[in-house]
């Protein structure tokens, strides 16, 4: 008996032993991986060297949140959270919750994005997600809107850059200013507000109804809304490209017929 009781000890043990292992090894794989990356879209770095600043989250945070000095933002309470999406819709109060997932490293699975488009419809939350068409696609899907799997380009509207020297970049054709919208959908904006301005106390003052402002935009994509009968959902679309664009789907040719227009 004591010997049977000295195997199943020492099996638990190896288990153990097992499992620590695997925990340590994953967190030094990680580290490795990631050592030699700059961090990104992080809502806490202040500090980043050169145009890294720029693609932090901390001014988001900052606004929704509370500023250091604590002399301003909304003063939303704000959280970190290492759970999947799957579960979103087990939290408190969802209805007053809004969940910001940017620059997710993976496609989303069917049943991650069903779980996303539950809180928003069923539970009634709200999400941002910034991510790229490729990740974003299937959630898209779940709300009626298709993303395309290859940038728009605009030989029309495009924005050239420099380098660190102030040495003008090739053109990318894929590098695309608009001047869009905050909240009303371009159709259904009338002729005076299309060619309106925001002007800083607009923006200030959240009045931004009636004007646009303008948007650089680095290799986005286009997307089509699926279902147009469908009344119950509200899509907005905000900027646009213009004339010239097209879905650079098989090379950078506006004529051929493979790169539809948008």
């Amino acid at each position: 008996m004591a010997e049977t009781e000295k195997t199943k000890l020492s099996v638990e043990k190896k288990l153990m032993v097992g499992l620590v292992v695997s925990i340590l090894l994953s967190t030094v794989l990680i580290v490795l991986a990631s050592s030699s990356k700059e961090t990104v879209f992080s809502p806490y770095v202040r500090d980043a060297e050169g145009d890294y600043q720029y693609q932090q989250l901390s001014k988001m945070r900052d606004t929704l949140g509370t500023s250091d000095d604590g002399k301003s933002g909304e003063r939303y309470s704000i959280y970190n959270t290492m759970s999947t999406p799957m579960l979103v819709n087990d939290w408190q109060d969802p209805h007053r919750t809004m969940l910001i997932i940017a620059a997710p490293e993976k496609p989303f699975d069917a049943a991650e994005a069903q779980a996303i488009h539950d809180f928003v419809t069923e539970k009634g939350g709200k999400v941002i997600l910034a991510a790229n068409s490729t990740n974003a696609k299937r959630v898209a899907e779940e709300f009626g809107v298709l993303y395309f799997d290859a940038p728009v380009s605009d030989s029309k509207w495009f924005y050239e850059v420099t380098d660190s020297t102030n040495v003008r970049m090739p053109v990318q054709h894929t590098r695309l200013w608009s001047v869009a919208s905050v909240s009303e959908d371009l159709a259904l904006m009338d002729e005076a507000s299309l060619r309106t301005p925001c002007t800083e106390a607009e923006v200030s003052a959240g009045v931004t109804d009636n004007c646009r402002m303008p948007v650089l935009f680095h290799s986005p994509t286009a997307i089509q809304v699926l279902d147009v009968e469908d009344d119950t959902r509200e899509v907005s679309v905000l900027a646009s490209a213009s004339d010239q664009a097209f879905v650079a789907r098989s090379g950078f040719d506006i004529n051929n017929v493979a790169n539809p227009k948008t």
